[in-house]
């Protein structure tokens, strides 16, 4: 038969503090060797960066708390260190991903990836702002717009003619010396095979016959 676990380890009007000193005095060295062999693993593995205190926790059936506690009571300067180089690890991992997907937003909206951004504003440096612009224009006359800032810029640099685009007028003829983007069907509006980088005297022309019309 198993011998009965004296009362006052289980009577609960023993203060538990009074009921733990009276086990561990009735189990001699034992229970101390084995939390001392415990401690220093849990310290070791910990310590070694690879292993978080919740899995510790979960091998050796004890809570977060208790390990926590156990590590700042036998390493408090070495934990501190490790805490506090997987705190900063986490903030750089989540400000990674924050600055990840603020540059993916920021790149759908001007409906290309960094690499073309890049080239883009390279050989045309001020092109978020002309297409802004365009856009706005296009608005204000009831044009449909339908291209995206990558599709619009590429159209300018293709055509050649991305540093003779404006409204400069040449003196003598008082005519519009620069490259305008013209509709060829302004209905459809300003998308992708329905525009045309042409000289801004040709475009006036062509706005002009279809006022006739």
């Amino acid at each position: 038969m198993s011998q009965k676990m004296p009362d006052q380890f289980t009577d609960m009007n023993v203060p538990i503090d009074r009921r733990s000193k009276l086990w561990k005095a009735a189990m001699g060295d034992d229970i101390v060797i084995r939390n001392t062999a415990r401690n220093a693993r849990i310290v070791a593995d910990y310590l070694t960066g690879k292993i978080t205190m919740n899995e510790i926790g979960r091998r050796e059936g004890i809570s977060r708390e208790r390990v926590r506690q156990i590590l700042a009571e036998h390493a408090p300067v070495e934990f501190k260190k490790v805490l506090k180089m997987r705190r900063g690890t986490v903030k750089t991992e989540r400000e990674k991903n924050s600055n990840a997907r603020r540059e993916t937003a920021f790149f759908k909206l001007w409906g290309c990836d960094r690499e073309r951004f890049d080239y883009i504003l390279a050989v045309f440096p001020d092109a978020r702002l002309r297409y802004k612009e365009n856009k706005g224009n296009a608005h204000t006359m009831n044009r449909p717009w339908k291209m995206t800032f990558c599709e619009w810029a590429m159209c300018w640099i293709n055509s050649g003619k991305v540093w003779l685009r404006g409204h400069k007028i040449l003196h003598k003829t008082g005519k519009y010396s620069q490259y305008w983007m013209s509709l060829i069907d302004p209905v459809i509006g300003y998308a992708v095979g329905n525009v045309r980088i042409v000289r801004a005297v040709v475009a006036l022309e062509a706005r002009d016959r279809r006022k006739l019309k």
